[in-house]
């Protein structure tokens, strides 16, 4: 990730632009990781910005009014407004992804173009971001793995596999693919799947990992909260907000 981060630097500061829907306070974990991230970056001193919609991804926020343009906990962020369509919506859900590229797009086209993009899959083909700014501005572009649509969607039956619509957005997806730099997964099956979008796409894996001493396995047994609620022969899915991502900073083995 250095080399990744250098090329365009001629040996001065680092830097790199987030480029995602959710960031904090958004009230999910992809956020809150996001953040941690970034403040990690700045703390090991890569000049680290942020470029992303205003909070409501779950529909509501636990801070009040946020600023469009603000500097949070040390980290310049920058932000347009989202769509106000609930995720339940399917169709106000489609907008919302629509909406939110375009704005992400606005928001890219503004930022430094030393910096390299870093941009996530929420919404899911915001890596068509990363590469438009490749085409328009030379920008280095990362493409950072959470989700994999539209073989998500046809796998649990939200989009018939097959129909036009899936068609085209697998060939924007190896379209953004050929544009981009390097692509980070977060394992090794997510990085098959990518693979088998575009062979020739440079991949690195960087798993998601919990600190020890926040975030500790115990029998869902010994769990007041799973006896009290009757989910001791549930899933319940359970999100890691105290994820960390430093290891961006050092994925230097992936060259550019």
């Amino acid at each position: 990730m250095e080399r990744l981060l250098t090329k365009h630097h001629n040996k001065k500061a680092l830097s790199v632009t987030l480029v995602s829907e959710q960031y904090a306070p958004d009230l999910s974990s992809t956020a809150f990781l996001f953040e941690e991230l970034m403040i990690e970056l700045r703390r090991q001193g890569v000049a680290a910005s942020v470029r992303t919609l205003t909070p409501g991804y779950h529909g509501y926020v636990k801070e009040g009014r946020i600023a469009w343009r603000e500097t949070r906990k040390g980290v310049p962020v920058r932000r347009l407004p989202r769509l106000p369509f609930n995720r339940s919506n399917r169709a106000g859900e489609a907008l919302n992804w629509v909406w939110g590229t375009l704005c992400l797009t606005a928001l890219a086209l503004f930022s430094p173009r030393s910096a390299p993009l870093l941009i996530s899959t929420n919404p899911p083909m915001a890596h068509v971001v990363g590469a438009l700014m490749k085409i328009i501005h030379g920008q280095r572009f990362i493409a950072l793995f959470y989700d994999l649509h539209p073989e998500l969607s046809c796998a649990v039956g939200a989009l018939r596999a097959g129909s036009l619509l899936d068609r085209i957005w697998r060939r924007v997806n190896r379209w953004a693919l050929r544009h981009t730099d390097v692509a980070v997964c977060i394992g090794q099956y997510m990085e098959q799947v990518v693979k088998a979008r575009y062979a020739h796409v440079k991949t690195a894996i960087i798993h998601n990992w919990c600190d020890p001493q926040v975030v500790r396995d115990m029998p869902k047994t010994a769990s007041l909260f799973a006896t009290e609620n009757g989910l001791l022969d549930k899933f319940v899915s359970r999100s890691r907000q105290s994820c960390r991502m430093c290891r961006f900073a050092s994925c230097s083995s992936v060259k550019a």
